[in-house]
């Protein structure tokens, strides 16, 4: 098994552009968006262990983002990541 996180980015929709332009820049991620029961945008990134340190201190950077979580996944091997 190889191992990935998974990042949770919750962004303000004003601001998705910059989200955007960011998120285009980064090598070695997968996102998916989606929206909350209640309305609100998430974005959700799967970052292979070797850019996480970095991605992450690009999402700090964002003014878009609002909050943002992450955990360690586990994904089977052959997978995408």
């Amino acid at each position: 098994m190889a191992e990935s996180s998974r990042i949770l980015i919750n962004y303000d929709d004003r601001q998705q552009d910059e989200l955007t332009d960011l998120l285009i820049k980064i090598d070695g991620i997968e996102d998916h968006e989606f929206r909350t029961e209640d309305g609100h945008p998430v974005v959700e990134l799967a970052v292979r262990p070797e850019k996480h340190l970095n991605v992450k201190q690009q999402i700090e950077k964002c003014n878009a983002v609002q909050t943002f979580d992450t955990e360690p996944v586990k994904h089977i091997r052959g997978g995408m990541l």
